[in-house]
């Protein structure tokens, strides 16, 4: 590996979670595409990719079904 690449943190409130009910989901932090090397084959750079904000990866979260 050349360089480090910080990926991201997520912090969970363990004492304001609701116990009481099985709760299981994910929350997708990066695309699979961010996951993958995007190194070009002749130049050695980086090629751009199309990455959601913070809030448009919120809205296309794992439970659409509960939405109103």
């Amino acid at each position: 590996m050349d360089r480090k690449v910080f990926m991201g943190v997520a912090q969970i409130m363990l004492g304001q979670l609701d116990l009481s009910n099985i709760v299981i989901g994910w929350y997708k932090l990066f695309s699979s595409s961010s996951l993958v090397s995007h190194h070009s084959s002749s130049t050695g750079t980086l090629t751009s990719t199309n990455r959601k904000g913070s809030s448009t990866s919120l809205d296309s979260g794992y439970n659409h079904s509960t939405r109103t």
